[in-house]
């Protein structure tokens, strides 16, 4: 007795309603030229991104060195500060340029003696110039 294996059920693949074909010789040059167009987009979005990529890598590089310009610069100013700031050169610009020098003689006064108690206000104040003038402005025998 032999044995007889079943044959398979072919399936088709099918789009809709349509069984799904191997493209004919008219939509082969369409499917062509779409795969040639995405292939295209996709090239150029490739190109737009790597171009993005270099200038901003230029830019960064340009700041790089323009920090490094900056920081050196600072060092400068900072190392001009410390020599103008320097004792022997104030003496220097003292003594040229504003003709200063150490003085011929030095006084000394003595501190005052301190007061034991702060003086007591008198009892009745006693007017002030700007009260004096205006009695002396103001008829005789007038009011306040």
């Amino acid at each position: 007795m032999a044995f007889v294996l079943p044959r398979p059920a072919t399936t088709r693949l099918t789009v809709g309603h349509r069984p799904l074909a191997w493209p004919t010789r008219q939509t082969l040059p369409r499917r062509l030229l779409l795969l040639g167009l995405a292939a295209a987009a996709l090239s150029l979005l490739y190109l737009t991104l790597a171009s993005r990529v270099a200038t901003t890598g230029y830019d960064l590089q340009a700041l790089t060195d323009e920090v490094q310009r900056w920081e050196a610069r600072n060092q400068q100013l900072r190392q001009q500060i410390t020599h103008l700031q320097s004792l022997e050169r104030v003496e220097r610009e003292a003594k040229t340029r504003l003709h200063m020098g150490p003085p011929a003689q030095v006084l000394f006064t003595p501190p005052l003696p301190a007061l034991a108690s702060p003086p007591a206000p008198s009892p009745t104040p006693t007017p002030g110039w700007p009260h004096r003038l205006w009695q002396s402005l103001r008829p005789a025998g007038g009011g306040g």
